[in-house]
């Protein structure tokens, strides 16, 4: 996540006027990149991608005013890398010159990044303030806000009153629900039993009543979540538990290729947000990713 003063720190790379806090400097130059939390900032830069070596592998930067792309650089020099290969030790920048097998995306998010900026610079800032990556939305494409889950995980009723409240807000956008089952958890059954109750369309609806229940794990949580579930037919409900059991896998697959490793994780428009949020940071990237017409207002 790009700290707020980020604009002061793109005077290490000539796109800023303003010069870096000394107080921020490390006294001590580093021989080898520091290990850093995914999400951070990086600084002091190591070895910075300059536009010209940026340039050889995405020429289309070229399209941009000088200053412009010196800027659009700046920034990806100064955000963690998305890829597990390469994020503790190197840029945003660097790794998509590396292009690391794990990766396969980087072309994409660079030409999504330098889209943003075309659409001005503060585009791009917010996305990645608020941010951590852009992922490619694959299944999700003509979804605008969804939410990944574990049904077994803390702060579930959390971020499904979360959820309610910004489709309240938001009744022009799209939202959903995906659900996952955590590494090492045991949670594969809250996932089918959540998954069966949406073949019949009452997936948040069967995980709202799960939260009432003292166990998300016991098969007789399960079912009594499924019986208060209104609307639910029970006897459909659990002719197809085994079924959708064989989907677990293939959802924690798919979680894990687009970075999901915690629950909740956001994605809005495609930009990933992990951990529980407050509403005012999701509303904020999602007026910004969705303009409202001049015309329009949310009370």
């Amino acid at each position: 996540m790009i700290a707020p003063s980020v604009n002061l720190l793109l005077g290490l790379f000539g796109c800023s006027t303003s010069s870096p806090d000394p107080s921020q400097a490390d006294p001590t130059p580093q021989s080898q990149p520091v290990t850093i939390e995914f999400g951070q900032l990086i600084a002091p830069v190591q070895n910075p991608v300059s536009v010209q070596d940026f340039s050889l592998h995405y020429p289309y930067l070229l399209n941009l005013p000088l200053p412009n792309q010196g800027e659009v650089v700046g920034l990806l020099n100064l955000v963690q890398a998305p890829c597990e290969s390469c994020w503790s030790t190197t840029s945003l920048a660097q790794c998509a010159i590396e292009l690391p097998a794990d990766c396969s995306n980087l072309p994409t998010l660079v030409s999504t990044a330098i889209q943003d900026y075309e659409k001005g610079s503060a585009s791009l800032r917010v996305s990645l303030t608020y941010t951590d990556i852009w992922v490619p939305p694959g299944d999700d494409v003509n979804v605008d806000v969804v939410l990944w889950v574990s049904p077994a995980a803390p702060l579930l009723q959390e971020s499904l009153l979360l959820l309610d409240a910004l489709s309240t807000i938001n009744p022009n956008r799209t939202f959903s629900v995906s659900v996952f089952s955590r590494e090492g958890k045991d949670d594969e059954s809250a996932v089918a039993a959540s998954l069966a109750a949406g073949k019949q369309g009452l997936q948040i609806s069967y995980l709202k009543s799960l939260m009432a229940q003292s166990s998300r794990n016991s098969n007789e949580s399960l079912a009594a979540a499924a019986r208060s579930t209104q609307g639910l037919n029970f006897d459909k409900w659990e002719s197809v538990l085994e079924e959708f059991s064989e989907d677990v896998e293939y959802l924690s697959t798919e979680a894990n290729s687009k970075g999901v490793r915690s629950s909740p994780t956001w994605f809005v428009d495609g930009y990933r947000m992990r951990g529980f949020q407050s509403q005012d940071a999701l509303q904020r990237l999602i007026t910004q990713r969705f303009p409202l017409p001049d015309n329009t207002s949310i009370q």
